[in-house]
């Protein structure tokens, strides 16, 4: 990286394909993790605006006919397209996939398929993704999966994902990225601030990303504060019932601020369940500091979505009551409640 390299005369040009294609050629002679970064913010700014593949026939011809183009630019639509649709479609996606050249937007995209469990009856599938994954990822990968590892096991898909998960974590352990040397540093700090990373960065967080966090944290008052802050200033009337419901749990709210919770909660209570709503009884549900803190649980609407029987949002829940004749039923859900601490009413 010498001189004025082919990176500084693609960034001069203007033109994000022509930057990322060498961006690309980069990472792959020197596999570098602050290159992956500016690879993924040049490949949101191409990708901006662009509608997200169908799950229909239609979509899935759009998907062969973009993929058979080459485009580097197109990777990111068709890597959030994968698995939507059939197993048979899904797994002669991922086949296309394994000839791409090396690129490090695909393994985020493999890892999602990995945490959000789809076709989990499908083995095929899973043997191609996971074959994807060793092939592919680095160190960089073993944190993520070291919580997975850690988390209960409910059903036969998870022993034998845990199994595979394993296997992947030996085969990355000795894969660690390289460090940049000081001019590489020094450089990709220059196409760093000229693509204006840290204020992408700032840009990028999504209400997914807090949510993540207080769910893994949910005593951190802080961040909820700052999820606040956030919603607030994108017009989100969950950031102004946070922001009270904090002021009560401090002692602060007054009368007047007492009704606008109230009518925030009658208003949009059930909205803001979010992922919860279908296993949360329409009555005895309370919210503190912004999230649900009490409810009862509509076990069918439970068992119905596998999903969230450990779901990470129930870490907020610090009391609950469920039907005594349900429990047979709810053991994976009961034992999940016992672990996160929260009490049976």
């Amino acid at each position: 990286m010498t001189g004025t390299s082919p990176l500084e005369r693609a960034a001069a040009s203007g033109d994000d394909r022509t930057l990322l294609a060498a961006l690309l050629e980069a990472w792959r002679a020197r596999r570098l993790v602050e290159t992956e970064e500016l690879i993924a913010l040049v490949s949101a700014r191409i990708d901006r605006g662009r509608e997200p593949l169908g799950t229909n026939q239609q979509g899935q011809r759009e998907w062969s006919a973009i993929e058979a183009a080459g485009d580097p630019g197109d990777v990111p639509r068709l890597l959030a397209a994968l698995s939507l649709g059939k197993a048979a479609v899904a797994r002669a996606q991922l086949a296309l996939v394994a000839k791409w050249p090396a690129d490090p937007r695909a393994v985020p995209a493999l890892w999602r398929l990995v945490v959000e469990r789809p076709l989990v009856s499908h083995r095929p599938f899973w043997t191609q993704l996971f074959r994807e994954l060793r092939h592919r990822a680095d160190a960089t990968l073993i944190p993520p999966i070291d919580q997975l590892l850690a988390a209960p096991t409910h059903a036969t898909f998870d022993v034998y994902r845990k199994e595979q998960l394993a296997r992947l974590r030996r085969e990355l352990a000795d894969r660690a990225p390289p460090a940049p040397t000081d001019e590489e540093r020094r450089l990709l700090a220059r196409l760093a601030a000229q693509l204006g990373r840290e204020r992408a960065r700032g840009d990028a967080r999504t209400a997914d990303d807090f949510l993540a966090d207080i769910w893994a944290d949910p005593a951190d008052d802080g961040v909820r504060q700052v999820f606040a802050d956030w919603l607030s200033e994108r017009g989100d009337l969950r950031g102004e019932l946070i922001t009270l419901q904090m002021a009560r749990a401090a002692g602060r709210l007054d009368a007047k601020g007492t009704r606008r919770e109230c009518e925030l909660l009658a208003q949009h209570g059930r909205e803001w369940l979010g992922p919860l709503a279908p296993a949360v009884e329409k009555g005895g549900m309370r919210f503190e500091r912004g999230f649900l803190y009490a409810c009862r649980v509509n076990w069918r609407g439970l068992l119905a979505s596998p999903g969230l029987v450990t779901h990470p949002a129930w870490s907020t829940v610090r009391e609950y009551s469920l039907d005594d004749w349900a429990d047979p039923a709810c053991d994976a859900f009961l034992d999940h409640m016992i672990a996160l601490g929260a009490k049976r009413r």
